[in-house]
C-alpha cells in the first residue's frame, strides 16, 4: 500500500519531504528530462543511505537482543519504514522520466518525418513540374508538326486534283476513240453476217426449185407413159370410171414406181447416236462378262468354291 504525505511527513526531512512532492504523478509531469533525471540521482542516493542506516542498526542490535534479525519490539522499524518510503519515490520518478523520454522520442521521431515529408514533397513537387514542362514542350512541337504537315498537304492537294482531271479526261477520251471503233466493228460484222445469209437463203431457195420442177417433170413423164399403156391394151387397163376416169379395183396391184420417184422414206440402219452406240456396247460387253465363269477373288472363299463347280 503506498504511502501518503502525512505518514512521510513524520519520517522524513524537508528536502526529502520536497522529493516525495515532486515524485507525485501531477508533479512529475511537469518536469523536464533534465529535471526528472536529477531527481532520479537524488532519490537513488536517498534510499541507499537510509537502507545502510537499517543494516547498521540491525547489525548492532542483533548482539542485543540475541536474535540473527535483531528486531526487538519497535526498534529499527522507523528506519525499516523511511528506506521503503524513499524507495517508492525513485520508482515513481524513474516511471516519469521514462514516459518523459519516450514523448520526446515521439516527438522527435515526428518532428524527423515531418521534416523528412516536407523536403520530400519539396522534391516531388519539383520533378512534376519538371515534367509538365516537357510534356507541354513536347505538346507545342507535336502541334507545330501537324500544323506544318496541314500546311504541305494544302499546297499539294490543289496539283493533285489537277493531275487527276487531266488523267480522267484522257481516259475518257480513249474510252470514246475505242467505242466507236468497236461500234463500226460490229457493224461491219453485222452487214458481212447479213449478206452471207442471203446469199445462203437464195442458193437454198434455187436448189429446192429445182428439185420441185424435177420431181413434177418425172411425174408428168410416168402419168403420160400409164395413159399410153392402158389406151394401147383395153384388154388388160383398167375399166372406164365415172366421166371417162379410169379406176382402180381393190384387188387390183399397185402400178410399180420408177427409181428415184419412190416418195416412201427409206429405212434407217445402225445406232441413233454415238452415246446410243456406246451404251449398246457397255450392255452387250456386261451380258456376255456374266456368262463366264466366276473366277476366285482374294479373301473370298465362297466365290472360290462357286467358280469351281461352275468351271466343272
Amino acid at each position: 500500500m503506498p504511502t501518503n504525505r502525512t505518514q512521510a511527513a513524520k519520517l522524513l526531512t524537508k528536502a526529502e519531504l520536497d522529493l516525495f512532492d515532486a515524485s507525485a504523478p501531477a508533479k512529475a509531469r511537469t518536469l523536464t528530462g533534465a529535471q526528472l533525471k536529477a531527481k532520479v540521482d537524488r532519490a537513488r542516493t536517498l534510499r541507499d543511505k537510509a537502507r545502510d542506516q537499517f543494516k547498521r542498526q540491525r547489525l548492532g542490535s542483533r548482539s542485543e537482543t540475541g536474535s540473527k534479525s535483531g528486531a526487538s519490539g519497535v526498534a529499527n522499524q522507523r528506519s525499516q519504514q523511511k528506506a521503503h518510503i524513499l524507495d517508492e519515490v525513485l520508482e515513481r520518478l524513474q516511471a516519469a522520466q521514462a514516459k518523459a523520454e519516450a514523448k520526446g522520442a515521439a516527438a522527435s521521431k515526428a518532428t524527423r518525418t515531418s521534416d523528412r515529408t516536407k523536403t520530400h514533397k519539396a522534391e516531388r513537387a519539383k520533378v512534376r513540374k519538371a515534367n509538365r514542362t516537357e510534356v507541354k514542350k513536347a505538346t507545342a512541337k507535336k502541334v507545330a508538326k501537324k500544323t506544318a504537315a496541314t500546311k504541305t498537304a494544302a499546297g499539294k492537294a490543289p496539283a493533285k486534283k489537277a493531275s487527276t482531271k487531266k488523267v480522267a479526261a484522257k481516259k475518257t477520251t480513249t474510252k470514246k476513240a475505242t467505242a466507236k471503233k468497236a461500234t463500226a466493228k460490229k457493224a461491219t460484222a453485222k452487214k458481212a453476217t447479213a449478206k452471207k445469209a442471203t446469199a445462203k437463203k437464195t442458193t437454198a431457195t434455187k436448189a429446192t426449185a429445182k428439185k420441185t420442177t424435177a420431181k413434177k417433170t418425172a411425174g408428168n413423164a410416168v402419168r403420160g407413159g400409164a395413159q399410153k399403156s392402158s389406151a394401147g391394151n383395153p384388154a388388160t387397163g383398167p375399166a372406164p370410171g365415172l366421166f371417162g376416169i379410169s379406176s382402180l379395183s381393190p384387188k387390183a396391184p399397185v402400178p410399180i414406181e420408177p427409181p428415184g420417184t419412190s416418195r416412201s422414206k427409206k429405212a434407217r440402219t445402225g445406232y441413233v447416236s454415238k452415246k446410243a452406240k456406246g451404251v449398246a456396247q457397255e450392255r452387250h460387253f456386261a451380258e456376255a462378262a456374266g456368262n463366264k465363269a466366276i473366277l476366285g477373288h482374294v479373301g473370298a472363299a465362297n466365290r472360290r468354291a462357286q467358280g469351281k463347280r461352275d468351271k466343272r
